[in-house]
């Protein structure tokens, strides 16, 4: 599974990768009211703190999902240890799960929702930041190179190796802060603090795996 994030720079202090959003201190709280991550720590990550806590496969997520209440429009990607994995495209609505199907063994999700029920809900007066091309660039490589799925793959995808994925024109004030690669069959999750296209994933070793 890989997970990339895009956002606009606002003029608040940003929350990095590492920032707790269960324990803040008094300053965090108030840099987190105006940021950004405002939605994303009430809503979004809300729900996957709720998932990873919860449910063990899936199939659970996706049952889960018919159970609570979804107050805001998301594209969740979820894989579990036995290989099952599906991108989900969700608002308070209508849940539309994607799964792989027999001539694609991947799922691809950007900033916008793809599936034909879902994509009335796109918001197209706001910038996706080149999400139908980053969805295009992705669902190519990946299909392009079927049999050869990897990290390495994945964070040649992810830094522009196979067309636009990231690389922003910075003076226009766009840009890739962090990007993650998760190798569930290995065990191993890389990440690169900043854009991918001028630096380096390295192994974060700092999470430790159940057996």
């Amino acid at each position: 599974m890989v997970f990339l994030m895009v956002f606009k720079p606002n003029d608040c202090q940003q929350l990095s990768f590492d920032d707790s959003f269960t324990a803040l201190t008094e300053r965090e709280k108030k840099a987190l009211e105006k940021s950004w991550a405002k939605i994303f720590a009430d809503e979004i990550f809300l729900l996957v703190r709720y998932f990873l806590e919860k449910c063990k496969t899936t199939d659970e997520v996706i049952e889960s999902l018919h159970m609570i209440p979804i107050a805001s429009q998301q594209t969740l990607t979820v894989m579990d240890r036995i290989g099952n994995f599906a991108v989900i495209e969700c608002n308070c609505n209508y849940i539309e799960v994607i799964e792989p199907t027999g001539n694609n063994g991947f799922v691809v999700a950007t900033n916008g929702f793809v599936s034909q029920k879902m994509t009335e809900y796109n918001n197209h007066a706001i910038d996706n930041w080149r999400s139908d091309e980053r969805y295009s660039v992705a669902y190519n490589a990946l299909r392009k190179n079927q049999n050869h799925f990897s990290a390495e793959l994945a964070g040649d995808i992810l830094s522009g190796k196979h067309g636009f994925m990231c690389q922003y024109e910075r003076n226009k004030g766009a840009d890739t802060v962090w990007s993650v690669i998760y190798d569930v069959k290995n065990r191993k999750i890389f990440r690169v603090e900043g854009n991918p296209s001028r630096k380096k994933f390295v192994e974060d070793c700092r999470m430790k795996f159940n057996e």
